[in-house]
This record gives structure tokens, C-alpha cells and sequence, in this order.
């Protein structure tokens, strides 16, 4: 919501998230080697690695001067450092601390940039600047938008600079960015964006939809104060002198965040800030809830794992091509079984037997076919979705 307390203190932006999936490995590599020494902020990177080793960290530690490092849990934040997520956790800033999550994948991913960004936007507000680069889909968009409503800066890549270009066009779809940047400039746009003076909160509302929207959010945040406080979503406890004031952090941000902590209680957190939808979670079939909350559409199931739309679908066409091979195997399987039948019903004298089996078998055959044509001809696929998933890694040959 809009925090109204005059005169906040100034701070400056010190941190610097960034993003990325497929194409990540080169725009990475060019971004450290260009970016000046000391770097005067902490920079985090997530990359589309899964569960597969990465060498990224000793990748980028050989593209510049700067100190790279993969955190263990509780490594504490320096400015001048880049941190790189491990694979298979999500990495997460609690605000001078590095905290690693094997949380709910999100966006079918972990780690996943969503994460991340959301953490940082909590815990260290305008002091944020999020970066999103190349990359399949949508995962970091709702993230970058929890960067933006609490008071940080979006930066995102030119699409045309990018080898793939859909994760930072969806970002311009769906957030109001401050910077379009090419990759070649990206380096010294960061530069000149990390020292800039700012304070903590919110410009106040001009209009009165902002002001009855700030309206709506304070009688939200009362009716959160009055749960039991085992039901409450918060941000993670903070140091008194580096964080934003409580009141200015947006409630479905802290709600989101415990959820995907595992923390309170997820159902009542989830009907209360989106609604059920008709869709169901293609990692544990759970019900999923539409967020009802500014920026991209987004979907989250009482376990955790989180979807913006475009991931969604993705996730959801690997899932219908899956079921479409397994329906193709459960039917040859069931030809092999009538042919045997079919045999053991001629040496026992019933032909008519043994030729209806055989018949079906034939049958069963010709839909398995069916079913393997789809897949070929791409019936799980759909336009902006590209195989192989999120939760593969991103330039997988970068990392063997």
C-alpha cells in the first residue's frame, strides 16, 4: 500500500537481482565483464539451471575482476559480490543474509527467479534494482512487479539484443519498466543506476483510484492484524534499521511469501487475496487460486507451486503430451496382451476367439498411432511455448 510518513530516510540502491534463462549464459558472462571495479552493490543471479550442476559461478569468476560465489545458506551479503543460486534450491535475501529454499518450484522451476525478486522486494524495497535478460516464457515477470510495487527498479533487456526474447517481452506486457536496455549497454546502464539516492516508501496516490485502492489496502491490512497470529503473513524478522516501515509492504506480497515458506495458513492466505480457479497444479494436481493482484496473471495451489499464465500453459502442455505417450503405451501394451491371448486361444482350438483378439490388437494399434501422430505433429505444444520445459537447464551445454 502507499506509505504516506514524510521525510523517510534516504538509503541508496544497493542491490541488484537479475534474472535469466535461455541465451543467459553469454549475456551474463558480458554483463560481469563490463561492469565496474568495485561494484558499489551485491549482485544475485538466478539462472534456469534445475537440478543440474552448474558451473556458472566459475564461469562468470573468470569473466571479470568481481569476487562470485555460491552461497551456502546464511551467507552474508557484501556489496562488490555476485552470487550465483545453486542448483535445485531457490535463492532467497532476507536482508544481509542469503537464505536457500527447496521450497514449491515456481513457474515448474527451482530455482526460479519469481523467488528471489519477491524476497528482495520485501526485504530491501527501493533499494532494488531487478533485472530481467533472455529467456523462455515468464518466469521472473511477477517478480520484477513485486520489485516495482515496493518502491525498486525494473530493468529489462531489449528483446531485440536477446537471444530468446519472450521472457523479457512479457515482461514489457505485463510491468511498467524504467529502462529497455540493449545487453551491449546493460553493464554501464546498471552502473549508472546502483549509488542513485532513494528513500523508503511510495510515491502518494494522484487520483482517486490510487486513493481508494490505498483505502482498500489498509482495511486489508487491519483485517490481517486482526488473524491469530499463527494465520498472519509476514516478511521475514529484520534487523530495526534496515528494512521498509511494516505498513508500506503490499499484503499479498508478505502472503505470497509465506506460503511459498510453508508458513501460516495457505488456504485461508489464498481465498483471501484471489479466488479458486477451473484449473489444477501440474506438479501435485492440487486446485489452483487466480491471484487477485496487480500485474501479470498468476496462479498458486495451497502447497506452494506458483505459475504466471504463459508458464501455466507450458507446464500444462508438457503435461498433455505426457499423457498423450502414456495413452499410446497403455494401448500397445494392450495389442501385445490380445496377440498373446490370441495365441493361447488357437492351440486351444478357438479360432473365432483368436481372430477377434487379433482384430483388436489390430484396433488398438491403429489408436496408438493416432496418438503418437498428435504428438508429433506438436497437439501438446502451443504458440510462445517452447519445449522442454522451464525446469530444464538453460543453455545446458554451457554447464557440461
Amino acid at each position: 500500500m502507499y506509505d504516506r510518513t514524510p521525510d523517510r530516510p534516504a538509503y541508496h540502491r544497493d542491490t541488484v537481482v537479475i534474472g535469466a534463462s535461455a541465451g543467459g549464459i553469454q549475456a551474463l558472462r558480458m554483463i560481469v565483464r563490463e561492469l565496474p571495479s568495485p561494484f558499489p552493490a551485491a549482485v544475485l543471479i538466478v539462472l534456469h539451471i534445475g537440478n543440474h550442476e552448474s558451473a556458472l559461478a566459475a564461469i562468470l569468476r573468470a569473466s571479470g575482476p568481481h569476487p562470485v560465489i555460491q552461497p551456502s545458506d546464511g551467507e552474508p551479503v557484501r556489496p562488490g559480490h555476485i552470487y550465483v543460486a545453486v542448483p535445485d534450491r531457490h535463492m532467497l535475501l532476507e536482508y544481509d543474509r542469503i537464505r536457500l529454499s527447496r521450497g514449491p518450484r515456481e513457474n515448474h522451476t527451482r530455482p526460479a527467479i519469481d523467488p528471489l525478486f519477491r524476497s528482495a522486494a520485501l526485504t530491501r524495497g527501493p533499494r532494488v534494482i531487478g533485472t530481467l535478460l533472455t529467456g523462455r516464457l515468464d518466469d521472473g515477470v511477477v517478480g520484477l512487479q513485486a520489485i516495482k510495487e515496493c518502491g525498486g527498479l525494473a530493468v529489462v533487456q531489449d528483446p531485440v539484443s536477446a537471444e530468446e526474447p519472450s521472457m523479457p517481452l512479457n515482461a514489457l506486457r505485463s510491468v511498467v519498466v524504467d529502462r529497455v536496455v540493449p545487453l551491449a549497454s546493460m553493464a554501464g546502464a546498471l552502473a549508472e543506476l546502483v549509488g542513485e539516492p532513494t528513500t523508503w516508501g511510495w510515491a502518494p496516490a494522484t487520483s482517486a483510484a490510487e486513493e481508494q485502492l490505498a483505502i482498500e489496502q489498509a482495511s486489508e491490512q487491519r483485517a490481517v492484524a486482526a488473524q491469530p497470529p499463527e494465520q498472519r503473513a509476514t516478511v521475514p524478522q529484520r534487523p530495526a534499521s534496515d528494512a521498509p516501515a511494516a505498513e508500506a509492504i503490499p499484503v499479498h506480497l508478505s502472503r505470497e511469501h509465506a506460503i511459498a515458506l510453508g508458513e501460516g495458513n495457505a488456504v485461508g492466505e489464498l481465498d483471501s487475496m484471489g479466488r479458486p480457479s477451473r484449473y489444477s497444479c501440474p506438479e501435485c494436481g492440487g486446485t489452483m487460486w487466480q491471484i487477485d493482484a496487480p500485474g501479470p496473471t498468476r496462479f498458486r495451489c495451497h502447497t506452494g507451486h506458483a505459475y504466471a499464465m504463459r508458464s501455466l500453459l507450458g507446464a500444462q502442455s508438457t503435461r498433455v503430451e505426457q499423457a498423450l505417450w502414456e495413452a499410446a503405451r497403455a494401448l500397445r501394451e494392450k495389442a501385445m496382451m490380445l496377440r498373446q491371448v490370441a495365441q493361447l486361444d488357437r492351440r486351444a482350438g478357438d479360432a473365432a476367439g483368436a481372430d477377434t483378439n487379433e482384430r483388436r490388437a489390430g484396433q488398438y494399434d491403429e489408436q496408438a498411432s493416432v496418438l503418437r501422430g498428435l504428438v508429433r505433429e506438436g497437439a501438446g505444444a502451443d504458440a510462445g511455448v517452447a519445449s522442454g520445459g522451464m525446469g530444464e537447464a538453460a543453455d545446458r551445454k554451457g554447464f557440461r
